[in-house]
C-alpha cells in the first residue's frame, strides 16, 4: 500500500466513513477508493485536490513521503497554466518558479525526508 493509500484509509477511518460513504461524497466509484487505498491506482490532480479539500489537509499530508508519485507526472496532469500556477503558489510558495525549479525543490525535499526518516 502506498503512503497515499495508507493516509487516505487513515483519514477515512478516523472519520468513521466506509469506502462507499467516501465514494458517494466525492462522486466516484467505491472501487476507485479501494484501488487508491490498496495502491493499485493513483488520483489525478483534480481528484487529489478534491480529496485534500474534503479532508482539509494539504497535498503533502495526503501524499506522505511522495515517493509513490512522479512529480513531473503531477505537473503534467495539470490541465492548464491556472493549475500549474496554483501548485506553484499553494504547494511551493514560488509563483515565478519554473517547472524545472519546482522539480529540484521536490527532489531536495525527498532527500531531506529520506535522511531524517533514518534518524527516527
Amino acid at each position: 500500500m502506498s503512503d497515499f493509500g495508507k493516509n487516505l484509509k487513515q483519514l477515512r477511518t478516523d472519520r468513521n466513513l466506509s469506502q462507499n460513504d467516501l465514494a458517494e461524497m466525492l462522486g466516484i466509484a467505491k472501487s476507485t477508493i479501494s484501488m487508491y487505498e490498496n495502491g493499485n491506482r493513483e488520483p489525478d490532480f483534480e481528484r487529489l485536490d478534491a480529496i485534500s479539500n474534503f479532508f482539509h489537509v494539504n497535498f503533502h499530508d495526503l501524499l506522505g513521503n511522495h515517493s509513490d508519485f512522479d512529480n513531473a507526472a503531477l505537473f503534467s496532469q495539470a490541465k492548464d497554466s491556472e493549475h500549474i500556477d496554483w501548485m506553484k503558489v499553494y504547494l511551493f510558495g514560488a509563483p515565478d518558479a519554473t517547472i524545472e525549479q519546482l522539480n529540484e525543490v521536490v527532489q531536495f525535499a525527498r532527500f531531506v525526508y529520506a535522511r531524517d526518516k533514518g534518524k527516527t
